[in-house]
C-alpha cells in the first residue's frame, strides 16, 4: 500500500499556481473541508486538502461568490472533524478561520452555554462556603440558577434573532446583486447590440464614400488631362509665334544689305510693304487675340477648375498685345518716316508693288 503524500502550504501555491497568502486564506476560510496533520510544530496537508483547493480556484474563476464556494464545498466534501490538538492549543489560522466564521448561529450558542455553565458553577458552590455551621444559609432571588439561565435563553434567543435578520438581509442584497447583474447584462448585451448595428453603418457609409472619393478622383485625373492638353496647345502657339518672329527677323537681316543698294524709292516702297505686313500681322494677332479670348470664355463655362491654366493663356496673350503695341509702334514710326519724304512716296507710288507675303507666314 502506498504512502499519502502530504504538502506544505509552499508546495500548495506551487501545485495550484496562486500565492501563498491566497493558500492561507483558503486554509483559514474553508478550514472545516482541510484534511491535516501535524509534522513538528507546522501542519501538512493531504491530497484531499489539494482536490478541495483545486476546486476552489476552479470556482474562483469562474467568478462564483463565497457563499457559492461554500455551498460547492457542502455538497461534495466531508466536513474533518477537529482534532485533540487543534481544541487544546489552536493555532492562529484557525483563530482567524473561526472568527470568520462567527456569522454561523451555531458558534454564538456554545459560548452563551459556557456563560451558563460558568455561572451555574459558582451557585453550586456556595453550600460549601467557609460560613458557619449555626448560620442560615440566605439566597438572593437574583442568583437563582432558574433565573439566569432564563436571561441566558434569551440573550440566545435574542441574538438568534439578530442572526437572523443579519442572514435576511444579507439574502436581500444577494438578490439585489443578482438582479443589478441581470440587468447590466442585458444593458450590456443591448448596447453590443446597438455598436454592431452603428459599426455596420458606419461601414456601409464608408463604403459609399470611397466609391465617391474614386468618382471624384476619375473626374480629377480626366479635368487634368484636359488641362495638360490645353497645356500643351498654348505651348505650340507661343514656339509657333517664337518661330515666325525668327524668321521675320532673319528675313530682315538677309534684305537690309539689297535695301542698302537700291534706291531710296524702292526703299520707302519696301517700308510701306513693311508696314502694310505689319498691319495685317495686328490684325491676325487681334483676330488671334478675339480667337483666344472666345476659347478663354468657353474653357471657363466648361471647367471652372482651369483657372489657373487660363490665367497662363492670359498671360501669353499679354505678351502677344505688348508685342502687337510694339510692333503698332514700329508702325507708326514708318508712317511718319514716309510722310517726311514726299518725294520717295511718290516714287514708290510709281513703281509697281511688289507681292506681299502671305498671311500664314505672318502667323
Amino acid at each position: 500500500m502506498t504512502q499519502e503524500k502530504y504538502y506544505t502550504v509552499m508546495e500548495l501555491a506551487e501545485r495550484i499556481g496562486v500565492p501563498r497568502t491566497t493558500i492561507n486564506d483558503w486554509l483559514n476560510r474553508y478550514a472545516p473541508y482541510m484534511d491535516f496533520t501535524m509534522q513538528g510544530k507546522r501542519r501538512i496537508y493531504s491530497e484531499n486538502t489539494l482536490s478541495v483547493l483545486l476546486r476552489i480556484s476552479q470556482l474562483r474563476a469562474s467568478g462564483s461568490s463565497s457563499f457559492q464556494i461554500e455551498s460547492e464545498l457542502a455538497a461534495t466534501y466531508a466536513v474533518h472533524p477537529e482534532t485533540a490538538d487543534e481544541a487544546t492549543a489552536p493555532s492562529p489560522a484557525d483563530n482567524a478561520g473561526k472568527e470568520a466564521k462567527q456569522t454561523a448561529p451555531a458558534p454564538s450558542e456554545e459560548p452563551a452555554a459556557e456563560d451558563v455553565s460558568a455561572e451555574a458553577a459558582p451557585m453550586e458552590e456556595e453550600p460549601h462556603s467557609s460560613a458557619s455551621p449555626g448560620t442560615a444559609l440566605v439566597r438572593n432571588p437574583s442568583e437563582d440558577p432558574a433565573v439566569l439561565l432564563g436571561e441566558r435563553f434569551r440573550e440566545i434567543l435574542e441574538k438568534m434573532d439578530r442572526m437572523e435578520k443579519r442572514s435576511r438581509s444579507s439574502a436581500q442584497r444577494a438578490w439585489f446583486f443578482f438582479a443589478f447583474a441581470a440587468i447590466l447584462i442585458i444593458l450590456l448585451g443591448t448596447a453590443g447590440f446597438f455598436a454592431h448595428r452603428l459599426l455596420r453603418d458606419m461601414e456601409k457609409e464608408a463604403s459609399e464614400k470611397n466609391a465617391e472619393l474614386a468618382r471624384l478622383t476619375e473626374r480629377a485625373t480626366n479635368l487634368t488631362a484636359g488641362a495638360q492638353s490645353m497645356r500643351e496647345q498654348l505651348e505650340t502657339l507661343q514656339n509657333g509665334l517664337a518661330a515666325q518672329e525668327k524668321e521675320f527677323h532673319a528675313a530682315l537681316e538677309e534684305n537690309k544689305a539689297s535695301y542698302e543698294k537700291r534706291r531710296e524709292a524702292e526703299l520707302a516702297a519696301q517700308k510701306d510693304r513693311f508696314a502694310a505686313e505689319r498691319l495685317e500681322l495686328v490684325r491676325q494677332m487681334e483676330s488671334a487675340k478675339k480667337d483666344a479670348e472666345a476659347r478663354e470664355a468657353e474653357y471657363k463655362k466648361q471647367r471652372a477648375e482651369a483657372d489657373r491654366r487660363l490665367k497662363e493663356r492670359t498671360d501669353a496673350l499679354k505678351k502677344q498685345e505688348a508685342e502687337i503695341a510694339r510692333l503698332k509702334k514700329e508702325a507708326e514710326k514708318l508712317r511718319s518716316a514716309v510722310a517726311a519724304d514726299p518725294a520717295d512716296k511718290q516714287a514708290a507710288a510709281s513703281e509697281p508693288e511688289k507681292t506681299a507675303p502671305a498671311p500664314a507666314a505672318a502667323k
